[in-house]
């Protein structure tokens, strides 16, 4: 027995219907996603791998700590 072709109706305009809405969901949803900082974790990841970056991050770091420990050896 062959195979029946689909109903004329799900060939083009409710699949294709179908199709668009459910692209148009994934891009509004992350678009909401990344209104709510989910982007900051491939940034974090990429700023990470620069090690001209991580330098100034860590040696601001190291002087801020060295602030707070010389003023607590003030007191």
């Amino acid at each position: 027995m062959p195979l029946r072709r689909p109903p004329p109706l799900w060939s083009g305009s409710v699949l294709g219907f179908a199709m668009a809405c459910s692209n148009t969901f994934g891009l509004v949803t992350g678009a909401f996603l990344l209104g709510f900082g989910m982007s900051e974790i491939p940034k974090g990841i990429w700023l990470s791998a620069d090690w001209t970056i991580q330098q100034k991050v860590l040696s601001h770091k190291v002087a801020k700590m060295a602030v707070k420990l010389d003023d607590a050896h003030q007191d």
